[in-house]
């Protein structure tokens, strides 16, 4: 059995002391009086101690769980062989638990815990490119339902005879960005073409992009260096306001190409 390389005091592994003393400290300046003086303030501390529980709670639980076990051990009858399968059980199970922490320490970034925002684009390759991407958007969203989570389709642009040419959608669920993020970049398949008569083999592409779902607006800022404004000016029958009063303002990034329009 591995579980022998699993002593009881393994909490300093997943830095138990730390999130044990930010949650104490979180928790006495929620406890002053002026805590709910500045309310964004305030919830983003609330959320801080809860990202923080939702570490520290299962590392605590393992811990007594491992230590029980371990008591328990010293108590069975070698000959009794129930209570060695049961105890069989209770190892594969705790070493199940111990695998899933630790793959939340690697996953310890901070925003590896948030929602993730998840968009897949056809590449070149036509409507076998866009095939393609459809298979990569319901292999998706059939790993999120597999794990529980949500997954919301907020975007999607079907291909012209079959197929996405691209899509977006929101995985919610613990730790989303954190397992997707690898996700990211261009994914191939090379296959015997479903839609060429032929059959002569195609390589299809379709890119991935991941990023983290953001709980709170965040600013934005535009260099006035980044930006060009056109005006257009009114014209039509003469008088003195001909071609004097600015009827349209265009602002365009510079580096992006975007544009916003805003009419009198």
């Amino acid at each position: 059995m591995r579980s022998n390389s699993v002593g009881p005091n393994f909490g300093g592994i997943f830095d138990l002391e730390s999130l044990t003393s930010r949650i104490a400290q979180i928790e006495t300046a929620m406890a002053q009086g002026d805590f709910w003086s500045e309310q964004d303030r305030a919830n983003q501390t609330i959320q801080a101690l809860k990202a923080l529980k939702a570490r520290h709670t299962p590392i605590v639980q393992f811990e007594h769980a491992l230590r029980d076990l371990t008591e328990l051990l010293s108590l069975i009858d070698a000959h009794d062989r129930g209570s060695l399968e049961q105890l069989v059980r209770d190892l594969a199970s705790l070493e199940a638990q111990l695998g899933q922490l630790e793959i939340r320490r690697l996953l310890g970034g901070d925003v590896d815990s948030k929602n993730a925002i998840f968009s897949v684009h056809s590449g070149a390759g036509g409507t076998e490119s866009c095939d393609w991407t459809e298979m990569l958007l319901r292999m998706y969203r059939r790993w999120a339902d597999e794990r529980g989570f949500a997954a919301e389709v907020i975007d999607l642009l079907p291909g012209e005879e079959a197929g996405v040419k691209s899509a977006t959608i929101i995985i919610r669920g613990p730790y989303a960005y954190g397992y997707l993020q690898g996700e990211e970049g261009v994914h191939r398949l090379v296959r015997i073409s479903p839609f060429d008569a032929n059959k002569r083999r195609h390589t299809s592409f379709a890119s991935v992009d991941v990023v983290p779902e953001s709980e709170e607006d965040a600013p934005v800022e535009i260099k006035e260096s980044d930006l060009r404004i056109d005006v257009y000016r009114s014209s039509g029958k003469g008088g003195q306001s001909v071609n004097t009063t600015t009827s349209s303002r265009r602002g365009s990034p510079t580096r992006s190409g975007a544009s916003g329009k805003r009419r009198r």
